[in-house]
């Protein structure tokens, strides 16, 4: 995550974060087929930085010594990543729930503002950064006119659950795989 950027320390960007983080580091992409994972491949994540890096020369030699089971390990990667997006964007979690909330205030301010002015004065113009500005502007052609509001927020319960049982399905598959062999 880059620092100082737009959503440098906003919690959305932590859980994807942390959600990446825990992809790359499952050990069990790819386990059936003998690679433990896609550090194995050569993908990490810097616990300082928060940047990712790849090295190709790690990927090359599993690719040369075991091809099924690095197709393998990124194939369970992308899966597992994208049932972790899906579920940070699905409906009533965490990402539409924190739009929903901002369009609200914004529309709020926006409904009472003469009574707001009254109230706590004009104030000095905002001034945004470049980078705010420009999420503003595509936040504004993106806002829908729904008045319904969403429905109370239970996105980490959910999300904690749904994550734990994703491990325990991978895990069980795993186990059986192996009974298998």
């Amino acid at each position: 995550m880059k620092s100082g950027g737009l959503l440098a320390g906003t919690q959305a960007a932590e859980i994807s974060l942390y959600e990446l983080k825990q992809s790359v580091e499952n050990r069990f992409n790819g386990a059936m087929h003998g690679v433990q994972g896609m550090r194995e491949l050569g993908l990490t994540i810097d616990p300082k930085t928060h940047q990712t890096s790849f090295d190709v020369a790690k990927l090359d030699a599993v690719l040369a010594n075991n091809r099924e089971g690095a197709v393998s390990a990124i194939s369970e990667f992308s899966g597992n990543f994208a049932k972790s997006a899906k579920l940070l964007a699905s409906s009533n979690n965490f990402i539409p729930n924190r739009l929903n909330n901002l369009d609200r205030v914004i529309d709020y301010i926006a409904d009472n503002k003469t009574s707001l002015q009254a109230e706590f004065g004009l104030g000095d113009p905002a001034k945004p950064s470049p980078l705010v500005a420009k999420a503003l502007a595509a936040c504004r052609c993106s806002r829908s006119d729904s008045a319904a509001p969403p429905a109370p927020p239970t996105f980490l319960e959910d999300f904690a659950a749904d994550r734990r049982d994703q491990q325990r399905e991978q895990q069980d598959q795993h186990r059986r795989q192996r009974k298998q062999q």
